[in-house]
């Protein structure tokens, strides 16, 4: 036992030396291994983002959209997210959808921090609140593992741990980075080109036959129906004491996004946990858009019980709640 522990002191001790020296020597590790990365590993959702923070030095959107799949199939991206918001605003609003697949809190948090550190904290940030992003574990430690963008982790967040677990958090994140980088094979099976096209919203047909997309709904309520239960009011008083660092600097939206009808009897029954996550919220004056329910939307609309396709999408923003949105962003 002793052994193991004086090896676990070394690695740490090794680990921190590393990162010393990059530091030094102003070598950012993340902003490396996503340069010499290979062209797939790339288009993996935890490399493209970071990817085109760092090298687009002239990207400084007014308007930041955080989030997962849900996220990045209710917004549209690139060229059609700015007209969409410059529209409505009558003038040139520049957006920038850094949504990615199973984007975690931390992961939000990063692309936050990067872009303050790099002084162009967007004017207005949107961010993503479901049960799946409220599951996971919700001490800081926890939410620090989870981190998986070619990002630094928050040093707002590091800043909640004490030594141990910051040597035990950054050894981890190394770990998975090193794990994914340049890994083509994987990245060619995952099929992830389409982070690489202007329209990065992959859902666009049909939606999936009734009986299967009830039993997907069904297995993935119940799968997050515990950890929810248990793990999201202490998450988002955690998240929310983050972010409130940024409060007086811009304005910040969490959105629960639209449901498919099939899958509204499943959110019924968590309710009670939805309301104290909403009254945090509220408590700190963060505002809320709360559009779970939207009788407008037809199960039609969507691919299964969260991702819009193409014309759920083109409907939603000629909604009243999507013309909301947009009008936040001209304020």
């Amino acid at each position: 036992m002793q052994a193991f522990r004086n090896v676990t002191l070394l690695i740490g001790l090794l680990v921190i030396l590393f990162f010393s020296y990059l530091q030094v020597k102003d070598i950012n590790l993340h902003k490396l291994l996503v340069s010499t990365s290979s062209h797939s590993s790339k288009t993996l959702p935890f490399q493209y983002i970071p990817n085109i923070l760092y090298s687009k030095n002239d990207l400084k959107p007014e308007v930041l959209i955080l989030g997962s799949s849900g996220m990045r199939e209710l917004f549209f991206h690139n060229k059609k997210l700015q007209k969409l918001f410059s529209s409505a605003c009558s003038r040139e609003v520049s957006a920038f959808n850094a949504t990615s697949s199973e984007q975690n809190l931390s992961d939000s948090l990063s692309i936050i921090e990067f872009m303050d550190k790099n002084k162009f904290l967007p004017k207005k940030i949107f961010i993503e609140i479901s049960e799946g992003r409220l599951s996971a574990d919700s001490s800081f430690q926890s939410i620090a593992n989870n981190h998986s963008f070619y990002l630094p982790i928050s040093e707002s967040l590091l800043s909640n741990l004490n030594l141990n677990q910051r040597i035990s958090v950054k050894i981890n994140h190394f770990l998975h980075m090193m794990r994914w980088w340049g890994y083509e094979n994987l990245a060619s099976k995952l099929d992830t080109s389409y982070y690489l096209v202007e329209d990065r919203n992959m859902y666009k047909g049909e939606t999936l036959e009734a009986d299967i997309l009830k039993a997907l709904i069904q297995a993935r309520y119940y799968l997050q129906e515990d950890k929810y239960k248990k793990n999201s009011e202490n998450l988002i008083k955690n998240y929310l004491r983050l972010l409130s660092r940024y409060k007086e600097r811009t304005d910040i939206y969490f959105i629960y996004l639209p449901r498919s009808e099939f899958s509204w009897e499943y959110l019924k029954e968590k309710k009670e946990y939805k309301e104290k996550v909403l009254a945090h919220i509220t408590k700190l004056n963060f505002e809320v858009i709360d559009i779970e329910f939207m009788e407008e939307l037809a199960i039609e609309d969507y691919y299964d019980s969260q991702h819009l396709v193409s014309k759920g999408r083109d409907k939603f923003w000629e909604t009243e709640n999507g013309k909301k949105i947009t009008s936040l962003a001209c304020n």
